[in-house]
């Protein structure tokens, strides 16, 4: 259709090719024939469905997000977790909603934390109260008896979101769970995180960083995984070498432009 347009991170708009590429690292090649058989079941149940509404099949099931007028990934190819590729690229968009980030009063390297409500929370504060750096810590929806228990001298905790390129830029290092959102402001500002990735797409972020030299990645269950990366982002300079380098390649984008630019194309084609 002419007037249909795709737009996503790179996650969101898979390349049209068959058999898509496993999500999961060190898939080996028994599992690799299950996914390409369950595409092949998939692509048939979707078939038949079009079929019964007179519209024209798919050769393969990623062919489906080929049948646009244009497609954008909004991203950068870094954080494209299938690797750059041809593609329109129109970068990471800004995140700025929210309040100023709220420091704590102490010596050290600022660090932000922006996470979720997840077991090893707590563990995860107290390694930053642990560090006496100043951390501003944000948990979307966090209780309020929640926020003064794990609220220390060093860390303040809030449920509000905070402007999230102002907290990329004041930050030294940040703690994330590797959204792409979140990942895209701290390179763009060009700082070194660890990432606690909890589900799939924010894991193939994560290694997205980790391979950039910009990042450590943890499991979510391994708070002492988790503090020894977070001291070797702080201690070892090439981290933030590496994070200034993805920042240095995107210094003259603008995403206000990118977005009028996108919106105008839009127009066009409505």
């Amino acid at each position: 259709d002419s007037r249909i347009a795709l737009l996503g991170s790179g996650f969101a708009v898979p390349p049209d090719e068959t058999p898509l590429a496993p999500l999961r690292p060190g898939t080996d090649a028994a599992a690799a024939h299950v996914l390409a058989e369950t595409e092949l079941r998939v692509c048939a149940a979707a078939n038949a469905w079009l079929r019964a509404a007179g519209c024209a099949e798919l050769p393969h099931l990623s062919s489906l997000y080929a049948r646009v007028a244009a497609s954008w990934l909004a991203t950068w190819p870094e954080l494209d977790p299938y690797g750059p590729r041809d593609g329109d690229y129109v970068g990471a968009w800004p995140g700025r909603w929210g309040g100023a980030p709220d420091w704590p009063d102490a010596p050290g390297p600022r660090v932000f934390a922006y996470l979720k409500r997840y077991p090893a929370l707590p563990a995860i504060v107290s390694l930053l109260a642990r560090s006496g750096a100043p951390c501003q810590v944000v948990v979307d929806g966090l209780a309020p008896e929640a926020v003064r228990r794990l609220s220390h001298p060093n860390v303040r905790v809030t449920r509000e979101p905070v402007d999230l390129d102002r907290a990329a830029r004041e930050a030294d290092v940040a703690i994330h769970h590797a959204g792409h959102g979140t990942s895209a402001a701290l390179l763009r500002a060009g700082k070194p995180m660890l990432t606690i990735p909890l589900v799939v797409e924010q894991f193939l972020t994560a290694r997205r960083i980790v391979s950039l030299g910009a990042g450590q990645l943890a499991s979510a269950d391994a708070p002492a995984q988790a503090a020894q990366g977070l001291e070797r982002i702080v201690n070892d300079p090439r981290f933030r070498e590496a994070a200034a380098g993805v920042a240095r390649r995107h210094a003259r984008f603008d995403p206000e432009a990118a977005i009028a630019d996108v919106a105008t194309r839009l127009e066009r084609l409505a």
